[in-house]
């Protein structure tokens, strides 16, 4: 049994990352509406505007607070007040997003206080799924994997919100009709049927079983909802509200389908007579433990979502005189078609076990380092070239979604690279990774600003240091920690000196200029500032020596066995010995 020091630890990891989410997004909001008030008046800092800073600046305060609280006092996190903070901070901003992006000022504004807000909201809702967690295990248990009970808490709010969304259309419209009705309906029926499965599985032993298959069915019908929303002629073809609760739905919808599809669900059966889970069972964990199945079946959505829409691109390439699809088109087509034909393959595998478990890990290294480097170009060519660069809708994302999840998928699968992974997550985990990627990304699309502009003008020159520079220092922190040179000192301060560097570049080049709206480069330098948070909080309440976790538990666990059994001097005598 972990001890109780280890428990406590595994919940800090989680808290500290949600946290860091409410404070990075409230800043991004206050600064946004600080500015706006500034630049407006004060005539202009009334209403909705002046709530919007009044909500960023409660959540600024109350989230650091808490992060103070919880680094000088681990404990505090197990008493009623900081479950009645959490709850408030969900409340507000619940109540934040819902006047600012809904109403004004950020309604498909698609910048700072817009994104600002749905982070700090989906981080406040983190924070209260946390601390939930101890009431919930009835249904765990249930389920059989704790990640299913995430996934649907994840898609009854995506479909809240797309039904609220889609509700307040419907009612602003003159007409209300064709597509408009479909995502009402698409959305009414998904909340009402995620309210069901949940009913379903608290009051019946079967739940667990018509659980697993309405998340099929729910599957399907998002699959509807989404490409008639947001392809084409759908109300939800540009980023917003709608647009973002849609495509969560449906990927929420599908990670709960490949967790309860290809997953176990409870204890793996034993064998008569034996005390241990048979060779099949523990291979079968061992695939689930992986979580393989989960960046698969997220791939197979996303590559599936690009493909279709560099398809209708060439489509529509093809009606036009003298139309050809062909280059860049042809090229973005055949790259997305390769990685949904792979992960079709891997699930169907899977699913019907057709391979044995050597067989399996070979063919998950190979796949994933083949689908990661055609990604790489592949992302590369859709967004900074063509057809990709200048849309903001399924194309676009789906190559960055998937760009993201095969270097998950490779990272959490090659021999190597998985161990140097598994030893980062005590200094920062998977938002390294996010990182790593989210500098690159803003450093190439920064130099290739600079290739065409005036790298003196418009802050250029310090976009290119910005990204390149913070890569260069994430290489550095991987090498060390692969090679055991790195512990938490050393941890505290890089991850000091990246909050602070990206925090000063968003605030110049997405406040100042020159990326001030949606774009690569505006997506890297918000990903690289809210992870650098993520990462140092995390470090903060992490309150292990940064060499091994399972360190402090034995220390933790052995200590009253032998104060209660020795004298209190025995101590200072063993120290002695030992000099």
């Amino acid at each position: 049994m972990a001890s109780p020091k280890s428990e406590t630890k595994a919940v800090v990891d989680g808290t500290g990352k949600a946290l860091a989410g409410v404070f990075a997004g409230s800043l991004m909001v206050m600064a946004k509406a600080a500015k706006q008030c500034d630049d407006g008046g004060s005539s202009y800092c009334e209403d909705y505007e002046g709530w919007a800073l009044a909500c960023s600046v409660i959540g600024v305060a109350l989230s650091l607070t808490m992060i103070i609280l919880l680094r000088c006092m681990p404990d505090f996190k197990k008493d009623t007040p900081y479950v009645v903070l959490v709850f408030f901070l969900a409340a507000l901003w619940i109540a934040g997003v819902g006047t600012m992006t809904f109403k004004r000022p950020y309604k498909n504004t698609a910048d700072n206080g817009y994104f600002g807000a749905w982070i700090a909201t989906l981080s406040a809702m983190s924070l209260v799924s946390e601390a939930l967690q101890s009431c919930m295990d009835g249904l765990k248990s249930k389920l059989g994997d704790e990640r299913a009970l995430n996934w649907w808490f994840q898609l009854f709010a995506a479909s809240f919100v797309a039904m609220v969304q889609s509700g307040i259309d419907c009612d602003a419209a003159k007409d209300c009709e064709d597509e408009l009705v479909w995502a009402v309906a698409a959305s009414s029926v998904s909340f009402l049927l995620v309210i069901v499965m949940i009913i379903i599985v608290c009051v019946t032993d079967s739940g667990p079983c018509l659980f697993k298959w309405m998340s099929l069915g729910l599957v399907v019908w998002w699959i509807g909802g989404v490409g008639v929303s947001t392809y084409k002629k759908g109300p939800y073809v540009n980023m917003g509200n709608g647009y973002f609760s849609m495509w969560l739905a449906l990927f929420a919808s599908f990670q709960l389908f490949g967790i309860l599809f290809f997953a176990p669900a409870g204890e793996p059966e034993k064998e008569d007579g034996e005390d241990t889970p048979t060779k099949e069972a523990k291979e079968i964990l061992d695939k689930s433990a992986k979580g393989v199945t989960g960046y698969i079946t997220a791939l197979f959505l996303t590559s599936s979502a690009c493909m279709i829409a560099a398809s209708l691109v060439c489509d529509e390439m093809n009606d036009q005189p003298n139309g050809d699809c062909k280059e860049y088109e042809a090229w973005a087509v055949g790259a997305s078609a390769v990685s949904v034909i792979l992960t079709l393959f891997l699930l169907i595998a899977t699913f019907l076990e057709l391979l044995d478990k050597h067989m399996f890990d070979l063919i998950m290294v190979i796949c994933s380092a083949i689908l990661f480097a055609v990604w790489i170009v592949g992302t590369y060519t859709m967004t900074f070239k063509r057809p990709f660069k200048m849309e903001r809708g399924n194309g676009y994302f789906g190559a960055w979604l998937s760009l993201i999840l095969s270097f998950w998928w490779w990272t959490s699968v090659t021999p190597g690279v998985k161990e140097a992974m598994a030893k980062l997550e005590q200094y920062g985990g998977w938002a390294y990774q996010v990182l790593a990627i989210a500098s690159l990304i803003e450093g190439l699309q920064a130099a290739h600003d600079c290739h065409e502009q005036d790298c003196d003008e418009n802050h250029l020159g310090f976009a290119v240091a910005a990204g390149w520079v913070s890569f260069i220092f994430v290489v550095v922190v991987y090498v060390l920690v692969a090679v055991d040179c790195w512990n938490r000192i050393g941890a505290i301060v890089a991850a000091i000196f990246f909050a602070i560097w990206w925090t000063a570049a968003a605030g110049v080049l997405t406040y100042d200029k020159p990326y001030l709206t949606f774009g690569n480069a505006y997506v890297g330098i918000w990903l690289a500032t809210i992870c650098s948070w993520l990462i140092l909080v995390d470090v903060l309440l992490n309150d292990g020596d940064g060499t091994a976790v399972e360190q402090p538990r034995v220390v933790e666990e052995e200590a009253p066995e032998e104060t209660g059994n020795e004298p209190a001097q025995e101590d200072p005598v063993r120290q002695e010995d030992a000099e």
